[in-house]
């Protein structure tokens, strides 16, 4: 079967035109460049690549990472004949230009502050700018949903599994109670005279949300021509997997509940949710027919059975040059990377309990729970006793931090998902008054196997404190600037709520003494870890 190119040679059989020459040689020079870049980035960026590839791997929310390649590639060769009648027409322009700017700063600081998804969208965009300026950008133009369709390989969007869950649980509750049930809700977890019930990370519905989008922005993109119509559709596959995953949530307690939990406990649970989504997918694409304009889409590969000969404007220009550009422009961010002082992970911090004014570490267990943090490089933690009160002490530091070892992470857990008999019942963000000063805290009330505890956590990152991820983030980025590392820790007090209670004297007062001595006691032992 003939490819675009050989049926241009055919149209073009026995013309001498050395222009048409100069286009055949223009387009296997600019593809042979694009692969040598690509590799130049895998090579370059590889832990990025394969922090992504790993992600890819390891969850199914973002298994379909392994596909979006292989369908940019599938609609570029769908448009082959219309791109065989344009010549690359590679420049050193101001765009794709700003675009490798802007991604090589988003990278730098992405691996500064250790966030995945900064790198990630940073090196797609990489890839992007550098074809965008090798190809010129007519050609770019025409290419423009296959290449933004890659952005999909990011993984990207669990940030969002805390809302869904909530809403799901509201409504799940909101239904059961429509229908006559009745509800007990304890954050996410509720019961019903067959049972108890948890929504977790399951059954948020972000797998869904993400496989409607990624399929319906595809199939909106192949079916209509208007922006419009394209616009609704992508709305609707987003729209549409959020209430579907809610009346699943829904349909699946009340089949437990009337079947006597005889049904939808076990492996059929996944398979009933599954089953549903995919009829209200097929659901969502027979109605996306409907609105499918009269006239057929203009095919990406038509043309009009002529190829014409490219003007003067399609010469390429410069093009080593731009290649080179390119080549260089995309090794900034990991140059720059090692200016920065790399620390010696070999030390250890003293991890044994301080005396904290009053509050004396005890060798006794508080209770029988530790938070799912990813590992840290040191520990310090105790029971701390004060006459007849118990408040336990944990302190996570973190120092030379990886993927598998980090302070700001969706990994650091107080409790494990898939732990169904310790969860979550509540969270909230507030302030504990330090006498002139305050200290923003979340405090959490968790049940643990019918014991209900407190747990008041925070952030410290080198005298900064902070209860929020994101700020903590931008603290440790400042740090790694100022040239300090990238050392903090998480600070946890937690004890035993009586029946009832939201609050902790105990709690309370360690937290004032926690706060007032740690942070000198930290920079003290993480100076000490520096100092040879």
């Amino acid at each position: 079967m003939m490819n675009a190119f050989d049926r241009f040679d055919a149209l073009h059989a026995g013309s001498a035109d050395p222009t048409m020459a100069a286009h055949r040689r223009a387009w296997r020079v600019a593809i042979a460049a694009i692969c040598l870049y690509t590799a130049w980035l895998v090579a370059w960026y590889f832990d990025t690549v394969a922090s992504m590839v790993s992600i890819w791997y390891r969850s199914e929310t973002f298994a379909h990472g392994f596909t979006i390649l292989p369908i940019s590639l599938w609609l570029v060769w769908q448009k082959r004949r219309e791109l065989a009648r344009l010549a690359p027409a590679a420049r050193i322009s101001f765009w794709p230009l700003a675009a490798i700017a802007v991604a090589t700063v988003l990278w730098l600081l992405g691996d500064l502050a250790d966030v995945l998804a900064a790198r990630h969208f940073a090196w797609v965009t990489l890839l992007i700018a550098g074809i965008w300026m090798i190809l010129g950008t007519e050609i770019a133009r025409r290419l423009a949903f296959p290449l933004a369709f890659l952005y999909l390989a990011v993984p990207f969007g669990e940030f969002m599994v805390p809302t869904l869950i909530e809403w799901t649980a509201n409504f799940t509750v909101s239904a059961l109670r429509a229908s006559g049930v009745p509800v007990l809700r304890d954050g996410m977890t509720f019961q019903i005279p067959s049972g108890s019930w948890s929504v977790v990370e399951a059954c948020s519905g972000v797998r869904y949300l993400i496989a409607s989008f990624t399929v319906g922005l595809l199939y909106a993109y192949v079916t209509y021509r208007t922006l419009g119509r394209r616009v609704a559709f992508v709305i609707a596959s987003l729209i549409v997997p959020i209430f579907a995953n809610w009346l699943r949530a829904y349909g699946i307690v009340m089949i437990g509940h009337l079947s006597n939990n005889r049904l939808a406990v076990g492996i059929d649970h996944i398979i009933y949710g599954w089953i549903f989504f995919g009829v209200v997918m097929l659901l969502l694409f027979w109605a996306g027919t409907l609105f499918q304009e009269r006239q057929r889409p203009a095919q990406i590969g038509d043309t009009d059975g002529s190829a014409a000969p490219p003007g003067p404007g399609h010469r390429t220009f410069a093009a080593p040059l731009v290649y080179a550009t390119v080549l260089v422009a995309s090794l900034i961010a990991p140059g720059v990377l090692r200016a920065f002082p790399q620390s010696d992970g070999g030390r250890v911090v003293d991890a044994a309990p301080p005396a904290l004014g009053e509050w004396q570490p005890v060798a006794e267990s508080l209770v029988d729970w530790r938070p799912a943090f990813l590992p840290p490089r040191a520990t310090i933690a105790s029971t701390y006793a004060r006459g007849g009160e118990r408040v336990g002490l944990l302190v996570a530091v973190y120092y030379d931090q990886s993927a598998d070892s980090k302070l700001v992470s969706s990994s650091n857990v107080l409790v494990d998902a898939n732990d169904h008999t310790r969860y979550v019942a509540s969270q909230r963000e507030r302030t504990v008054d330090l006498g002139g000063r305050t200290l923003p805290v979340q405090d959490s009330i968790l049940r643990l196997r019918g014991e209900s505890v407190l747990a008041r956590t925070w952030y410290w990152i080198d005298g900064t404190v902070t209860a929020s991820p994101a700020r903590a983030k931008l603290a440790q980025l400042r740090e790694r600037l100022l040239g300090r590392g990238d050392s903090g820790a998480i600070v946890l007090v937690y004890g035993p709520l009586s029946q009832g209670d939201a609050d902790s004297a105990g709690v309370d007062d360690l937290t004032r003494e926690v706060a007032a001595k740690l942070p000198g006691i930290l920079a003290e032992r993480l100076r000490a870890r520096d100092t040879p």
